[in-house]
């Protein structure tokens, strides 16, 4: 499950803090930890699918950030675009995903992303 976060200029926080600090546009916000958040989300879609269908999915629990935001953490799930894009690619030449369509699927997600915080 992708969570992206294009709100920010520098994203401070480490695996084990509740909340981490968002920084953009000379703001410094405190938010909930974007790993908890996603976690939160992905236990929920895996319910849902379990209710619907009884069987049981997992979800990885990924991170997406602009390449140009400052990322201080030690949280190996929160990627930057750039390497969430080398990530796929090393998915799809291993042959665990071997029909992805990278470029499109990044597309997507970032579309998504870019809509999304459109909203807020």
């Amino acid at each position: 499950c992708v969570e992206t976060k294009n709100i920010a200029t520098r994203i401070e926080g480490n695996m084990d803090d509740p909340m981490w600090w968002f920084t953009s546009w000379r703001k410094k916000i405190l938010k909930m930890n974007p790993v908890r958040q996603n976690t939160v989300h992905t236990r929920a879609l895996s319910r849902a699918i379990y209710k619907e269908t009884r069987q049981q999915v997992f979800f990885d629990n990924l991170i997406i950030i602009p390449d140009k935001c400052d990322l201080v953490s030690d949280a190996p799930n929160v990627l930057k675009w750039t390497a969430f894009k080398n990530f796929m690619y090393r998915l799809v030449k291993s042959k665990r995903l071997e029909d992805l369509d990278v470029e499109g699927l990044y597309k997507v997600i970032q579309k998504v992303g870019e809509k999304s915080n459109a909203r807020k």
